[in-house]
């Protein structure tokens, strides 16, 4: 027989702004986008797709990803 070992995971998540809204939210696994659909804004770019959930203007008749915040320091960390 083995031994069972639990371990307990104490990692508390903090909520970040989005630049967008200015809600806080709690990020997804790679720390940038939110974990569901809950920003009222889109962010289109010159074609008329949104950046982030990648919906085009005519079809987004519903809510986008809420983005973190960029720091100034964010060119040294990716």
């Amino acid at each position: 027989m083995g031994v069972l070992f639990c371990k307990e995971d104490n990692t508390y998540q903090d909520k970040v702004t989005c630049y967008k809204c200015n809600d806080k939210f709690y990020t997804d696994k790679t720390g940038l986008f939110s974990q569901r659909k809950s920003c009222r804004f889109h962010d289109f770019n010159k074609n008329g797709v949104c950046i982030n959930c990648h919906e085009k203007k005519l079809y987004c008749n519903h809510t986008c990803f809420h983005v973190k915040k960029k720091h100034w320091l964010y060119f040294l960390t990716g």
